[in-house]
């Protein structure tokens, strides 16, 4: 496929056939219900993202040098900033009015810091029903890259989105609707 042409792979030494790039695919999902007449009324929408997200790296670990160190520096970089969101998506922050009540802080999320979490975002917003899958490995030469993804999957887990049935009706129907 097309998509499967723009993936980057290259050989470290942590691992012969290592991804250097995230991968995301997106589809959109659109149903129409028609009244009698065999005319639109509303539609609904749905997107449907299923992301491969390319591993840490460790730069000691892989000895990468030159355009792999700085692959490996992007990717890092990128999982750094959805881990940052995820975990202030999950952060309970409140501040006391002086009066004992404490009221929610809302916080700035930075997806603009990173062009993953950026195609992320409506994902992550939410509105949606996320699941997760992490791989991780049993070898103790990666035992910080497993302990780090084991508590990005228990962070991600405590995410609370609520996710709503989008309707959108179309312009006729709404002309109709109104006359």
């Amino acid at each position: 496929s097309s998509g499967e042409a723009q993936r980057h792979v290259g050989s470290t030494d942590a691992n012969l056939s290592s991804s250097r790039s995230h991968t995301i695919f997106r589809m959109k999902i659109e149903s129409r219900k028609r009244d009698g007449n065999g005319l639109n009324v509303r539609s609904r929408v749905s997107t449907l993202s299923l992301v491969d997200l390319a591993g840490s790296e460790s730069a000691k670990l892989s000895n990468t040098s030159g355009d792999r160190q700085v692959e490996g520096s992007f990717i890092n970089k990128s999982l750094l900033t959805l881990s940052h969101i995820i975990y202030k998506l999950t952060e309970d922050v409140k501040i006391n009015r002086g009066d004992g009540v404490l009221d929610p802080v809302k916080q700035h999320l930075p997806f603009r810091d990173s062009k993953l979490t950026r195609l992320l975002q409506p994902s992550l917003g939410g509105n949606a029903q996320v699941a997760i899958i992490c791989t991780i490995s049993p070898a103790i030469a990666n035992f910080e890259e497993t302990k780090n993804t084991l508590k990005f999957a228990s962070r991600a887990k405590k995410m609370k989105n609520v996710a709503k049935v989008n309707t959108v009706i179309d312009q006729n129907s709404l002309l109709r609707k109104y006359r």
